[in-house]
């Protein structure tokens, strides 16, 4: 059975109300930015909308994130690839999440 074909209203409505943390970074754009958080993702973070839009993950990474997974998944945006790691980042408060 083939999917059916979805605007883009609702797709951005279905991330926006997600119950999952979502998050998506610009890769056309220099610095890959954030362009869309939604208050799932603001919940586990402590960061606002205003805290993360325009920033690229750094600000989410600490001394126990792992370098050489940061490279690969640098590696594979610049070459359109998918890849799946999982990386140490840091909240604005509380600690650690994955």
């Amino acid at each position: 059975m083939e999917d059916y074909p979805i605007s883009a209203n609702i797709m951005y409505k279905a991330l926006r109300l997600s119950p999952s943390p979502v998050i998506i970074a610009d890769p056309t754009i220099e610095g890959t930015p954030f362009v869309f958080v939604n208050h799932s993702f603001e919940k586990l973070t402590g960061y606002s909308k205003d805290e993360i839009i325009g920033k690229n993950g750094s600000f989410l990474q600490g001394p126990d994130t792992n370098v050489e997974s940061l490279k690969q998944i640098s590696d594979a945006i610049r070459n359109e690839k998918s890849i799946t790691q999982i990386l140490k980042n840091y909240k604005k408060k509380w600690g650690i999440f994955l």
